[in-house]
């Protein structure tokens, strides 16, 4: 493809497609037709992807839960950080300086590495290409960008800002912060921070939990409990009657930010269901999830109410 075509279609394409033209990532290839049916395939110069068929499912993710495949990246640990390691759920926090929360859509970043391929959102548009890392010299690329066409507001951070810096990345550097939030730069080749991202790590969550209090009500019911488990996104329990079932979902737009779904409870009827429906109600409320010590969580709503107190039961 020579410079002049690639020209020609920065300035006939609509907005919010995504054309890399920097030395350290060039797109291999870009929506065909109006965007709303396949993919064309990928280039052939680019190392990942060679060959390969792109479908609208690579761009556009429901659900973007679906990506990954290895339940060991849902979890992410300090000597994994320490190792240099790029995978997993990645919030994009900052673009430079500017924080991104003014964005029409909280973008991130998803990384699978198994098959070497980076999905996500720039604020607008859904985003998928391929990516290659070097823990040894701390250098990362990204290749064969997709993006979806949705047209684009040009307030706060943009789309063309998000894509931008990812096509002028190069290298990368992480941090551990509270020893739960990790945080992962991405670099020019000068070694200036474009992108600021965190990764949520839930692993705090896991095991059985005991009820302690309802929106500020204390409970004493020790049938009250339930069972979380990160690696599978699902929450398993007993409402004191009846068993309840749900996903974990983790999300994108603050720090330790979850939400329970998909809540399904027994028919079960019991003498003592006082606190069934209250417990239903503060985990589909929960936004947030709090650790106070190894063994206590609060689960608070969007407006910073503690919904729900949780007490870890400790294995006999």
């Amino acid at each position: 493809m020579t410079n002049k075509y690639l020209k020609y279609m920065l300035l006939t394409l609509p907005l919010g497609v995504m054309v890399s033209l920097s030395s350290c990532s060039t797109i291999q290839e870009i929506l065909g037709g109006d965007g709303t049916e396949n993919a064309g395939e990928a280039g052939k110069s680019g190392k990942q992807g060679k060959g390969k068929k792109h479908s609208r499912r690579d761009v556009l993710p429901q659900d973007r839960q679906q990506f990954i495949i290895d339940k060991a990246a849902k979890t992410y640990t300090p000597d994994e950080l320490g190792r240099g390691i790029i995978k997993g759920d990645w919030a994009i926090e900052q673009v430079g300086n500017t924080s991104t929360e003014n964005c029409e859509e909280m973008p991130y970043l998803k990384f699978d590495i198994t098959l070497h391929r980076v999905y996500g959102n720039n604020g607008c548009n859904y985003i998928s290409g391929d990516y290659e890392y070097a823990p040894a010299d701390s250098t990362i690329r990204f290749t064969n960008f997709l993006s979806t066409m949705r047209e684009c507001p040009e307030v706060g951070i943009t789309d063309a800002e998000i894509n931008a810096a990812l096509d002028a990345v190069c290298r990368y550097s992480w941090e551990l912060r509270d020893d739960s939030r990790y945080y992962l730069y991405l670099e020019n080749e000068h070694r200036q921070v474009l992108l600021t991202l965190m990764h949520q790590n839930f692993d705090f969550l896991n095991g059985t939990w005991l009820v302690k209090a309802i929106d500020d009500q204390a409970v004493n019911i020790p049938d009250l409990r339930f069972v979380i488990d990160v690696a599978e996104n699902k929450i398993h329990g007993n409402t004191g009657c009846n068993t309840l079932n749900g996903k974990l979902v983790s999300e994108m737009d603050a720090p330790n930010s979850i939400s329970f779904q998909a809540l399904t409870i027994t028919d079960r009827v019991c003498p003592d269901m006082e606190f069934e429906n209250d417990l239903i109600v503060a985990l589909e409320d929960a936004a947030t999830a709090k650790p106070i010590s190894a063994d206590k969580v609060l689960l608070i709503n969007n407006h910073g109410t503690v919904v729900l107190e949780l007490e870890r039961v400790k294995d006999q």
